[in-house]
């Protein structure tokens, strides 16, 4: 049974409404646009905006637990966070290891939801969290060949797909494709209260950069990031009324978006 689209708290409300003010909404980037008209209507459609949130939200922790994996087996330093990202561009690193992440079933299936229309207010493949992980790799300089076998081993990104690979490859042979390590990669700017500009941000990104490289400022604006997509997911939960005990596992999370796209 469909679902009345307004029916949320002001709590939903007033938390949509403080993404979007981290955001020029007329800036015109294409993935958030949709997105942004959902709202600045007569009658805003509150809930399919949550919901969007709510699925670019859950992608980014599994870009988070790549990270992780990558820096407990030594390849990443969490230094690569005290670096701000300038989210609006990308270098030809990044582009390479953007395109060895789309290899990955994880993307693919996410880019087909949106391509049939099943992710809420979504017209256009949103890749920004994937373009972070990417600008982390390159930070690092972390080989082309580990990051493939680390990343497949792990499952977190599920199965590389052989014929995206071997795409890849051509374009990328992998014995002489070589990362040059930049520690300030895609470096960008934040502003007096360290945020970055509205012009620049991209809707609901909440993945960390340009952390205070003092230890307690780093942990206490990390703590703030990962709280932004918990705060997404309990509104969530709480309008959709599902339980604690579910949509923890990926698939899950696909399952749940085929079901309410309908």
């Amino acid at each position: 049974m469909a679902r009345t689209t307004n029916t949320v708290s002001e709590d939903v409300k007033n938390f949509v409404q403080s993404e979007f003010a981290r955001c020029d909404t007329r800036r015109g980037y294409i993935p958030d646009i949709n997105v942004f008209e959902e709202v600045y209507v007569r009658s805003p459609n509150w809930r399919g905006v949550l919901r969007n949130l709510y699925w670019r939200g859950r992608r980014q922790p599994t870009m988070w637990d790549v990270f992780e994996l990558l820096v407990q087996r030594g390849f990443l330093s969490t230094e690569c966070l005290t670096v701000p990202v300038q989210l609006d561009n990308m270098t030809p690193d990044t582009n390479t290891i953007g395109h060895l992440l789309s290899c990955f079933s994880f993307f693919h299936h996410d880019w087909q939801m949106v391509i049939e229309g099943k992710i809420p207010c979504q017209s256009a493949c949103w890749d920004d969290d994937t373009e972070w992980l990417a600008t982390m790799i390159v930070r690092g300089g972390v080989s082309v060949d580990q990051l493939l076998n680390t990343i497949e081993a792990s499952g977190f990104l599920g199965h590389c797909i052989p014929a995206q690979l071997e795409e890849f490859k051509k374009l990328y042979p992998v014995e002489s494709t070589k990362l040059t390590q930049n520690p300030r990669d895609r470096e960008g700017t934040l502003e007096a209260d360290g945020l970055v500009h509205p012009s620049k941000n991209i809707l609901g990104f909440w993945l960390p950069h340009g952390l205070g490289s003092d230890k307690e400022m780093f942990a206490a604006q990390l703590r703030e990031c990962l709280s932004r997509f918990n705060k997404i997911e309990e509104l969530y939960r709480e309008t959709e009324n599902i339980p604690t005990s579910q949509l923890w596992l990926e698939s899950e999370q696909n399952d749940h978006f085929e079901e309410t796209s309908t």
